[in-house]
C-alpha cells in the first residue's frame, strides 16, 4: 500500500476542519467588527466566488502544474486566509481572505477528488469522504474547546492555520510522488492538457454530472441548513432536543459512508445510487409527514444515511464516464456546480418558507429529493460505466 493513501485521509481529514469554523466563530467575530447579521451572507459569498473560480479552473491548472503543486499551492494559500482570520484587524481585510479560502479551498477539493477518483475504488472513496465528514465535525468541535478556555475564536482559525501549513509543506515535499501516483493511473497531466475546456463541455454526458451535483448539493446542504428551523420554529421542538435531533442526522451521513465503505455494494455503483435515491425520497417525506415525533427523527437519519455516498461515488463516476482526457475538467465543473446549489437551493427553499410558512421546507426537501432522483437517472443513462468499475491499478484497502 503506498504511503500516500493514509496520507490521502489525513488530508481530507485536514480539509474538513476549516468548514464548520465559520458558522461558530461568527457570533464573536460580529460582535468583535461591529457587524449585522446579514453580513455573513456577504463573507460567504466572497469565499464562494473564490471557490468556483479555481474549481471551475482545475483541469488547466492540474495540466499546467501538476497535482503535487497544485496541491502544495492551493492548501498554502487556504493556510494563510486562516491566519488572516486570525491576525487581521477589519472586515474589510476578512473579505480578502475569504476569498483566498475560497480560491485554495476550491482548487484542493477538486485536485484530491481527482487524485482519488483514479486511485482509489468506490468503497475507499466513500472512506476519504467520511474522514472529511470527521474533519468537518472536529473543526467545530476545535474552535469550541478554545473558546471555552476563554480564548477567542482568532485562536481557534490560528491552530487550523498551522495544520493546513504542515499539510501544505508535505504536499510540497512529496510532490513528485502525487505527479507520478496520477500518472500511473493513466491520467497524466499531459495527457489532460489536450482536453479544452470547450471539448469537454461539448460531451452531452458532461451536463448530466453538472445537474447532478447542482441538485444533490444543494439539497444536501438545505437539509443541513434549514431543518433546525423546521423543527424549532414550525413545530415548536426545543431548540436542544432540535440541536440532539440535527446531530442524528449528521451521525447518518458519516456512519452511512463508513458503511458504504464496508459493504460490496460500496462498488457496485448504479445500484447504490439508486438506493440512495430511494433513501432520499423515504427520508424526506417522512420529515415531512413526522411532526415533531418519533417518524421525523428517522427521517433525519435515514435522510442523511441515504445523502452519505452519493457525492464519493459520483466523483468515482466521473472518470468511468468521461474517460481520463476529460476527468480534470469535469470535475472542476462539477465541484463548481455543487457550490452553486448549495447557494441556489436553500436560497429558493427559503423563499418558499418565507411566502407559504415554515412547513413549506419539508415539502421543499420532498420536491428536491424528486429532482435528484431524475437527475441520476439521467446520469446514469449514458457515459462509460458499468455497474462495477475496473480497479487495476487503484489503491484499495
Amino acid at each position: 500500500m503506498s504511503l500516500l493513501v493514509p496520507f490521502s485521509f489525513l488530508a481530507f481529514i485536514a480539509l474538513g476542519l476549516p468548514d464548520g469554523l465559520l458558522g461558530i466563530a461568527w457570533p464573536g467575530l460580529q460582535a468583535d467588527f461591529g457587524l449585522p447579521l446579514d453580513a455573513l451572507g456577504i463573507l460567504l459569498a466572497f469565499s464562494m466566488t473564490g471557490y468556483i473560480l479555481s474549481s471551475f479552473g482545475c483541469g488547466k491548472l492540474l495540466a499546467r502544474m501538476g497535482i503535487g503543486p497544485l496541491l502544495a499551492s492551493s492548501t498554502l494559500l487556504a493556510a494563510i486566509s486562516l491566519a488572516g482570520f486570525a491576525l487581521l484587524p477589519g472586515f474589510r481585510f476578512l473579505l480578502a481572505a475569504a476569498f483566498l479560502a475560497g480560491l485554495g479551498g476550491g482548487a484542493v477539493d477538486s485536485a484530491l477528488n481527482t487524485y482519488a477518483a483514479f486511485r482509489f475504488s468506490p468503497r475507499a472513496l466513500n472512506w476519504l469522504h467520511a474522514s472529511y465528514s470527521l474533519g468537518a465535525l472536529l473543526g467545530p468541535l476545535t474552535l469550541s474547546a478554545v473558546m471555552h478556555a476563554g480564548l477567542s475564536w482568532r485562536w481557534g482559525y490560528g491552530f487550523v492555520a498551522i495544520v493546513q501549513s504542515a499539510l501544505g509543506i508535505f504536499f510540497f515535499a512529496t510532490r513528485r510522488t502525487w505527479n507520478a501516483a496520477l500518472a500511473a493511473s493513466g491520467s497524466a497531466p499531459a495527457e489532460a492538457a489536450t482536453a479544452s475546456y470547450r471539448e469537454t463541455l461539448s460531451l452531452g454526458a458532461v451536463w448530466p454530472g453538472v445537474l447532478a451535483f447542482f441538485a444533490y448539493a444543494g439539497l444536501e446542504y438545505a437539509v443541513g441548513q434549514w431543518s433546525f428551523t423546521l423543527l424549532t420554529k414550525g413545530r415548536a421542538i426545543d431548540p436542544g432536543k432540535a440541536a440532539l435531533w440535527m446531530s442524528v442526522y449528521w451521525g447518518g451521513f458519516f456512519g452511512g459512508r463508513v458503511l458504504a465503505g464496508l459493504s460490496p455494494l460500496g462498488d457496485r455503483i448504479r445500484t447504490l445510487l439508486w438506493l440512495c435515491a430511494a433513501g432520499m425520497i423515504a427520508g424526506t417525506a417522512l420529515i415531512a409527514a413526522g411532526g415533531s415525533g418519533p417518524a421525523a427523527l428517522a427521517g433525519l437519519f435515514l435522510t442523511g444515511l441515504a445523502f452519505a455516498p452519493v457525492f464519493p461515488t459520483l466523483i468515482a463516476l466521473t472518470p468511468l464516464r468521461l474517460g481520463a482526457r476529460h476527468a480534470g475538467n469535469a470535475m472542476g465543473f462539477q465541484v463548481s456546480a455543487a457550490t452553486v446549489g448549495q447557494a441556489v437551493v436553500p436560497g429558493l427553499i427559503g423563499v418558499a418558507a418565507q411566502r407559504a410558512g415554515v412547513e413549506a421546507i419539508a415539502r421543499s426537501f420532498v420536491l428536491s429529493a424528486i429532482f435528484v432522483l431524475i437527475c441520476l437517472a439521467l446520469l446514469m443513462r449514458g457515459g462509460k460505466a458499468s455497474e462495477a468499475p475496473v480497479r487495476d491499478q487503484r489503491d484499495s484497502l
